[in-house]
């Protein structure tokens, strides 16, 4: 009996135990559902959220593709050309614009930069604006093109600048060509027109300017008729011959003014030349106590220019600020390269010839018209000096500014490129 009472309870712990594993067993199944459900969900969000994320990059890339679409139609739409080349000289885009100015039937996709532009620009001027871009400048060349096609030669104006991420550093460079062909023809028509108008209000200046001397020539015509002194008589010719130069003086600058100056252009040192005018001068500053103040430069300066257009340039400047400038002033001149936005070094696109004196200035109501011809406010003045002065810098492509106020003086600056024959205005 008592055998049976152990082996009961032995069957009834073996009994409780499988009861006991049972539930453990459940509990672990229904642990193990509730993971594989959760786990189930889990995946179930991250395919939403791949699925999302999978729109949204797909969106994304239909915006991007949109926006490159917009970006080259806008670039093909454009009125310049526009060139893109990257770091090592490689295009990598060339619009239509493009194409048509440099008379290119179309763009195979590859290629340099340089060699692209080799037969539209002359080597030194193509070399020139890639090394300015290269360098991280801006860099501007106005140039007639080569007729490929009729005999048509377009003006075309290059402006490279260098490409740049918002960090600064350079990716590579950009070229826009604008075509100022018919701003150019619109340019010389004006000036045509000008040069027309003015001859209407230049013909009573000239009729004054030439009745005087030949108002004198017969004058001592008549009295040398009368004249038996023979002394007297020379001195009446010499009288005459006087007056015939003055005529004849007049003329050549009326014909200098009427047709255009053709620049026999050299390779020259503007402060050579300048040192040569103040030298010139220099007899007359003393005469005048003016003070004569040229400051040096250490700078290796060459220019393309015609020597003595531009000296008559500088010394037509230099003769206006003495007649301007009382006796103890002076007259300061200096030169300086610059570029088209500032003060820059010895590679620049433009270089400054700077007269400046302690004269009696210009007044504001005269200054808009110096430049016109016979106008001065002189008795003694022809009124053709400033007006030669801006023809010879028009013919070296150049220019020239006036800065001037009523009893403090006045800066004059000629300012000359410093390019190729090719870059001169024709």
């Amino acid at each position: 009996m008592a055998s049976a009472q152990k082996r009961d309870s032995e069957l009834g712990g073996s009994s409780s135990q499988w009861w006991n594993l049972a539930a453990r067993w459940e509990r672990s199944s229904q642990n193990l559902i509730l993971a594989y459900r959760s786990l189930e969900k889990r995946i179930h969000d991250l395919d939403k959220a791949l699925e999302a994320r999978n729109k949204a990059l797909e969106a994304s890339l239909q915006e991007r593709e949109r926006l490159q679409e917009l970006l080259v139609r806008i670039l093909e739409g454009l009125p310049v050309g526009v060139l893109v080349w990257d770091l090592h000289g490689r295009l990598v885009r060339v619009n239509g614009t493009a194409l048509r100015l440099l008379e290119r039937e179309a763009w195979e996709g590859d290629g340099s930069i340089e060699g692209f532009l080799r037969s539209s620009l002359p080597e030194n001027l193509l070399h020139r604006l890639l090394s300015c871009v290269s360098c991280g400048k801006s860099c501007y060349l106005e140039q007639r093109l080569r007729a490929k096609i009729g005999d048509n030669r377009p003006w075309i104006r290059f402006h490279g600048v260098p490409l740049k991420d918002g960090a600064g550093k350079q990716l590579g460079g950009l070229l826009t060509l604008e075509d100022l062909t018919e701003f150019k023809a619109m340019e010389e028509d004006m000036a045509r027109r000008q040069r027309l108008a003015a001859m209407g209000e230049m013909a009573a200046s000239i009729a004054h300017e030439v009745r005087n001397p030949l108002g004198s020539v017969q004058l001592f015509a008549s009295l040398m008729a009368e004249e038996q002194s023979a002394e007297e008589r020379i001195r009446m010719m010499e009288q005459i011959k006087g007056a015939i130069k003055s005529v004849d003086r007049l003329l050549c600058n009326l014909l200098n003014l009427a047709r255009p100056l053709r620049a026999s252009l050299q390779s020259l040192d503007p402060m050579e030349l300048l040192r040569e005018c103040f030298q010139f001068v220099e007899p007359l500053a003393k005469q005048k106590g003016i003070e004569l103040l040229l400051e040096s430069t250490d700078l290796r300066l060459e220019i393309q220019a015609d020597r003595e257009l531009l000296k008559q340039a500088v010394l037509n400047i230099l003769l206006n600020s003495f007649q301007a400038t009382d006796s103890g002033g002076t007259v300061h001149a200096w030169i300086t390269a610059r570029q088209q936005g500032g003060i820059a070094g010895e590679g620049d696109e433009f270089l400054e010839i700077n007269l400046e004196d302690t004269g009696k200035g210009i007044p504001p109501e005269v200054l808009p018209r110096v430049f016109d011809p016979f106008f001065t406010t002189r008795s003694d003045g022809s009124g053709l000096g400033l007006c030669m002065v801006h023809n010879i810098m028009r013919c070296h492509g150049g220019s020239i500014w006036i800065d001037s106020e009523e009893g403090k003086g006045t800066k004059v600056k000629l300012r000359i490129p410093r390019m190729s024959l090719e870059n001169i205005r024709e």
